[in-house]
């Protein structure tokens, strides 16, 4: 009898190592888990921050006829949307009747720290808008042969 006391001894405390490590580990997946849905969200918040700002200045350029005098217009209009969505506006020009915008959105982290997440998008009128266009004489880029309808 008296061995076994004596090993039961020497295992007294193991079960709590293994419980500290084993809390470890799951604090430290649970990190990372936070670190990763985080940047997911951040991704998502600077993907609708810039679609939402190409959209407004595509229209503010539309509504100038799509000339190049109207790019400032539309990168304000741009600028305008994405404050409003809490990003930052670092990129903005007019490529023909298209507006491109790139802005930046500051994700906080757990750990006090903030991420810089970039967006990226660009808005115009469809194919369909291009060949009515052409229609009625206001000019623009030739439609596609998919939307000039069918092959002879």
């Amino acid at each position: 009898m008296r061995a076994s006391a004596e090993g039961r001894r020497q295992e007294r405390g193991a079960a709590t190592v293994l419980v500290l490590v084993l809390v470890g580990v799951i604090g430290a997946v649970a990190m990372g888990g936070v670190l990763a849905g985080g940047a997911l969200v951040g991704h998502r918040r600077a993907a609708a921050a810039a679609d939402l700002a190409a959209l407004a200045g595509a229209e503010a350029l539309g509504a100038g006829g799509g000339s190049a005098a109207g790019a400032p217009v539309a990168c304000e209009a741009a600028g305008q949307v994405s404050e409003r969505n809490d990003a930052r506006l670092t990129g903005c020009f007019v490529d023909g009747l298209e507006v491109v915008v790139e802005v930046e959105v500051d994700v906080p982290t757990v750990l006090g720290r903030e991420w810089t997440v970039p967006g990226r998008a660009r808005a115009g009128p469809s194919r369909a808008d291009y060949s009515a266009g052409l229609e009625s004489g206001a000019g623009g880029p030739p439609p596609s042969r998919a939307s000039a309808g069918p092959a002879p």
